[in-house]
């Protein structure tokens, strides 16, 4: 290590080595103790020591075997190298850095906590305008239009209640006071759908059958032969008026001014 690296090990590492984190916490445990560091060494983007103490022979920890952390190990400090040090921070949050460097930039500074807390205060503000949207329940067949999509598009076949409710509404849609309320209609949507054929449930997830394309088609061939039967109601519309227009003007019900007069021509 040059100069600088050995006054920032200096400053950093027994700071961080002494707010250690037990060996027995877990990634997501939420009885584990907060405010407390792991530093690794890693070589070749592969962990190979987790520190535990610093001495004057060098840094000292439990050595990774490829599928554990297990035995003490040392290594000198003329081997040891601040850009290979990653550590973890577990708090009310998680931060990882990538290196010392990193961390003192970052972690240090207190400015990733910044951070996090303004884009929790901005979620939170999304959320709370969120709430006050209503949740509109899709029809039945836009519904099944969105499932046999969904089967298209994506390589598992089935889609479970939660991730469907999640398409629909983003995932904003849990901390929604009606989020419940829309759920159980959407159970129903669902499950009627599995009675007609259209849909089949295996182990909680929804699976589209070849009925739903049918189904879909059927609809669409409906609701273009609604389109098809206004368009025609509107122009036999159209011709009646106009025909009883041309009748009274013939009867001289209603009399209209002379456009063009040819009476003068010969």
């Amino acid at each position: 290590m040059n100069k600088l690296e050995k006054f920032i090990f200096k400053i950093f590492i027994p700071r961080l080595v002494k707010n250690q984190c037990p060996m027995t916490i877990r990634t997501g445990d939420a009885t584990g103790p907060l405010n407390c560091y792991y530093l690794y060494v890693y070589e070749n983007s592969e962990p190979i020591l987790v520190i535990r103490e610093i001495n004057i022979k060098g840094v000292i920890g439990k050595y990774f075997d490829g599928d554990r952390f297990c035995g003490d190990s040392c290594i000198p400090y003329e081997w040891f190298n601040l850009s290979d040090v990653r550590i973890t921070y577990y708090s009310i949050l998680i931060f990882e850095y990538k290196s010392l460097y990193n961390y003192v930039l970052r972690g240090f500074t207190r400015i990733d906590l910044v951070i996090a807390h303004l884009k929790r205060a901005i979620s939170n503000i999304i959320q709370f305008f969120y709430n006050r949207k209503k949740l509109v329940m899709v029809q039945r067949h836009e519904l099944l239009k969105i499932l046999v999509q969904n089967y298209i598009d994506s390589t598992h076949t089935g889609i479970d209640i939660i991730d469907l409710m999640t398409k629909l509404y983003s995932i904003r849609w849990i901390m929604h006071p009606r989020g419940d309320e829309v759920e159980k209609k959407l159970y129903l949507y669902l499950d009627s759908l599995v009675e007609t054929g259209e849909l089949r449930k295996v182990n909680n997830e929804y699976v589209v059958q070849g009925k739903a394309i049918a189904t879909i088609e059927n609809y669409e061939e409906t609701k273009r032969r609604h389109r098809d039967n206004i368009l025609v109601q509107t122009i036999i519309a159209c011709i009646t008026i106009i025909l009883a227009i041309s009748a009274l003007v013939q009867a001289g019900v209603i009399k209209l001014p002379t456009l063009i007069d040819f009476s003068g021509f010969k």
